[in-house]
Parts: C-alpha cells; structure tokens; sequence
C-alpha cells in the first residue's frame, strides 16, 4: 500500500515531513514508500538436537525492526537541489534518536529509529533526486499515540460543597467522581501500559488491573510519584524501587483486552493515577 506520509523528528531540531502529494513550493518532498512498515522484524530462537527425533525449541522472540524510508524531492533550481542532497546525507549524522511516524493510510503509528547505513542519492535531472535511508529500530513494535485515563480512589469527591449554603441555602454533599476507566488494546501485540500514582497515601495504595495487583505498602507523597511499569520495573523519580512493592503481578494488555484500573488507598490518603497505554502493533 501507498504511504500517505511520513515524518522523521529528531530529538534536537525540525521535523522533516514527506507526503504523497506535497503542497507546491520550492521544494516538494515525496514519499514513495517506507519498506519494513509490514513485516519488518525477524524472529530469533534456540533450537537444541534432541537424542530423538526432532528438536528442543525455546519461545522465540522477535529481533529489531529495520526499515528504509523511500522518497524524492523535486526543486526549483539546481542549487536547492545540491542543498536537499547535502540535508538527506546529514538525516541522524551523530547517531542520535529519531521519531519515526507514518501515515499507511489505515492508521497512524511510529517508531523509534536511528540511521543503519549510508544514505543513497541518485540524481534525477538537474533539479530533482530520489533516494533511500536505511534505519533500524531496537523495537520491534510500532506504536500508536499515547492515550491517558484517569484512576481514582473509591470516594474520591465527596464532601460537604463550599462556600457552605451556596446552592438554594441548601447544605450539599459533593459527587464522587468516577472512580475509573475502561483502557482496551486495539492493537496485534501486547501493550505494556504505565501508571503514574500520584498522592498522598500514608500506607500506600494497591492497583488491580484485571485479575492481577501491584501493592506499594510505603507511603507515596505528592512530590515522589510513584511509577508502575508493567513490563515489570517500579520507579520514584530514576530510582528503580521495584524490590520494595510487597507484591508485583505485571499486567500486560493481550491484543483486543479490555481491563477496568482499579486505585484503592491500604490505609486512607486522597490522590489518583495516571493510565497511560498505547495501541501496539507488529
């Protein structure tokens, strides 16, 4: 399929954007196709001979995904072309991470890349060139924007409502708020969500995601949040504190789950947590 589009993002300077129909102008970057979007990544495993017939295999995983971003630019003289070629031979010169974001006309979806191997140019005329820019990511997932929900303590909200008296001389008791939200994996992998907790629990707190649970029994103030990964670490600030949690069930998100957070305080505190999970796709 066609690419619509294409973006690479450098962490330092502007965005470089190809289109399939670019809008007019001095230069016109297109794109002609990002190989690698579709099937980029390898599978690696072990096999061991067995003293019988056939082997022993161990799980297999899934290697880096490599890409090549294919396009072409055309110019309005001979000298922007000169400057295009000298721009595409700098894409990620020193190494450095870029966003890799493309449009393959179902979704939207990006990847984390850095330059694999020397960009080829090919000129085309004197004001035109096409070219291709091998890349490599260290994952082989690609993934969609993040999305970020909201978890709340049961209770949460209600109160007496001030300035006292204020709604028809009526003493009123506040709404909870809702006390979570539901997050579902649109994508073909599994998405490992993060959660932010952020309060003040004096006796920690404990999250449910589905049917399994982490608890944090120490007390979580509101200027050390608390980070849960669930591809398995736990951090306040950089410090990895995963050892300290008295139980640790990671709960990856299976391609087209759905789950309902859950925040519950172990001994009182107010606070919330932040849900963030992106669709995941191979």
């Amino acid at each position: 399929m066609r690419k619509r589009s294409a973006t690479l993002t450098p962490q330092r300077g502007a965005a470089w954007h190809l289109s399939a129909r670019p809008a007019p102008g001095d230069r016109r970057w297109y794109i002609e196709d990002v190989t690698g979007w579709f099937g980029g990544s390898g599978v690696r495993t072990q096999v061991t001979a067995s003293i019988d017939h056939g082997d022993f295999m161990a799980k297999p995983t899934r290697e880096g995904r490599a890409f090549t971003l294919m396009g072409a630019v055309a110019c309005a003289s001979e000298e922007l072309r000169d400057e295009s070629e000298r721009f595409i031979s700098s894409v990620g010169w020193d190494g450095e991470e870029l966003d890799l974001r493309c449009d393959d006309g179902h979704r939207v979806l990006s990847s984390t890349v850095r330059l694999d191997a020397l960009p080829q140019v090919v000129e085309i005329g004197r004001t035109k060139l096409r070219f291709q820019i091998p890349l490599r990511s260290a994952s082989p997932f690609l993934y969609a924007d993040e999305q970020t929900s909201f978890l709340h303590p049961i209770g949460v909200g209600r109160g007496l409502e001030y300035p006292l008296f204020s709604k028809g001389n009526t003493l009123t008791y506040g709404t909870a708020l809702a006390a979570s939200e539901s997050i579902t994996n649109n994508g073909t992998a599994t998405a490992h969500d993060s959660y932010l907790v952020v309060g003040d629990f004096p006796g920690g707190w404990r999250l449910t995601v589905g049917r399994r649970a982490i608890e944090w029994p120490w007390p979580t103030v509101l200027a050390a949040p608390v980070l849960v990964e669930m591809s398995g670490r736990i951090w306040i600030g950089s410090e990895n504190v995963t050892h300290q949690a008295s139980v640790r069930q990671w709960a990856p998100l299976a391609p087209g789950a759905t789950v309902t957070p859950t925040l519950r305080p172990l001994q009182g505190g107010t606070g919330w947590a932040e849900a963030r999970h992106r669709d995941t796709y191979m």
